[in-house]
């Protein structure tokens, strides 16, 4: 894992149903700081789902998604995290 760059995510594997990681970037493509909302994510105590996160093409396309259970702590790695 590595930082994807402003606005930017990506998954450790190109096979998205065997991903176990993703890094994201702190900074949105505008340049709003959204790490204190990230940080936030894996503050549900020792739930085994903290939570879930949807990701949906820009396009115009409804079938063009994923859908991640965020199931464990999150590392900042100052700018970027992994999830």
């Amino acid at each position: 894992m590595a930082d994807p760059g402003a606005g930017d995510f990506r998954i450790n594997n190109a096979t998205i149903a065997s991903a176990t990681q993703m890094a994201i970037n702190q900074t949105t493509d505008d340049g709003a700081n959204v790490g204190d909302y990230i940080r936030t994510w894996d503050d549900f105590g020792t739930s085994t789902n903290k939570g879930t996160l949807v990701i949906k093409s820009n396009a115009n396309d409804d079938s063009t998604y994923m859908i991640f259970t965020v199931d464990g702590s999150i590392t900042d790695n100052t700018g970027w995290w992994t999830l």
